[in-house]
């Protein structure tokens, strides 16, 4: 892995064997490893189920050689997300042989299993930050899509993280039933000692109180504005589309960069968490550098994915 990286952090070998219009192979691979989840949010972009006792479709040993193929294609990042990551049975043993073979890892996860003896086990798998997930910044906000006491939960697992030295990550997601909360979701991050914040608008519709509560484009593009007015310690992070939706890109979508490439749970490759209707092939069959380019190819040829209809409608209202 020492030598793997170039100028801009890209790939050496593969920036070398560009596929198309100077894309290479992905920088980081996010893998929807479990659907398994002990929360069932109502804003949740991934199909969830509480069935602790289902099987995942990718077993240890094809995960393991899943993780081979990453490495052998100067992948330098995986990500663990989900459902929630720490209810597969195997998480510690792949997250270990992941970052055996050399690959930093990161896990996306609720909180609620994030204790003192947990955060040790991590730190000593080789995990160098933890994302915990946030909808809102009170409890009466974030416990309204996950539950009684979960808000509370979910703080304690952070704390036990800053305590044990795992630096975290919060990504709060901001819709209409909490956008009153942008600037205290800016101050609960910093006082919990976060290093970043990924504020991260919810523009995918879901049923609040009667209504929709995804954010139209206005909203986005205040969420960000008053969320970098009231910054000062936490670095802020917003997702690819909402920068999009911001400045006014005329970017056709906003998997344009294709540093990124998500893992569905059964193996197919996708380009956008938001539209699993465009994922394609299976990781698990064959060799991952061939997926991902016949994933482009597709990508190029169709130039939309899953935040593609709501970036048209951004554009429209700007040039209206």
């Amino acid at each position: 892995m020492e030598d793997r990286l170039s100028l801009y952090g890209r790939p050496r070998r593969l920036a070398e064997e560009a596929l198309l219009d100077d894309v290479s192979a992905p920088y980081f691979a996010t893998w929807y490893c479990t659907r398994r989840c002990n929360l069932s949010c109502a804003h949740c972009f991934v199909d969830v189920t509480p069935d602790i006792g289902r099987r995942d479709p990718i077993d240890t040993a094809t995960a393991r050689a899943m993780i081979d193929g990453l490495v052998d294609n100067d992948v330098y990042q995986l990500g663990f997300a989900g459902g929630e990551p720490f209810l597969r049975p195997d998480f510690y043993e792949l997250a270990a042989y992941a970052r055996e073979r050399g690959l930093t890892i990161q896990v996306a996860t609720n909180g609620l299993f994030l204790d003192d003896a947990a955060v040790e086990r991590l730190l000593d798998v080789g995990f160098r930050c933890i994302q915990v997930s946030l909808d809102g910044a009170t409890a009466e906000s974030h416990d309204a899509l996950r539950g009684a006491g979960r808000f509370d939960a979910a703080l304690e697992g952070v704390r036990a993280s800053v305590r044990g030295g795992l630096p975290v990550v919060l990504a709060i997601a901001v819709h209409r039933g909490n956008l009153d909360e942008v600037e205290a979701m800016v101050e609960l991050a910093e006082r919990e000692s976060a290093i970043i914040l990924k504020v991260q608008p919810v523009f995918t519709p879901f049923a609040w109180r009667g209504g929709d509560g995804a954010l139209g484009p206005e909203e986005v593009r205040a969420v960000i504005r008053r969320a970098r007015a009231r910054s000062d310690s936490v670095e802020l992070s917003f997702p690819r589309w909402a920068q999009i939706v911001e400045d006014g890109s005329s970017d056709a979508t906003c998997a344009t960069a294709l540093r990124n490439v998500s893992i569905l749970e059964d193996g197919r490759l996708s380009l956008c968490d938001f539209g699993p209707e465009h994922a394609f092939g299976d990781v698990t069959k064959g060799d991952f550098f061939d997926a991902w380019r016949q994933l482009v190819t597709q990508h190029h040829h169709r130039q939309r994915c899953g935040c593609s209809a709501y970036l048209d409608s951004a554009r429209q209202e700007v040039a209206a």
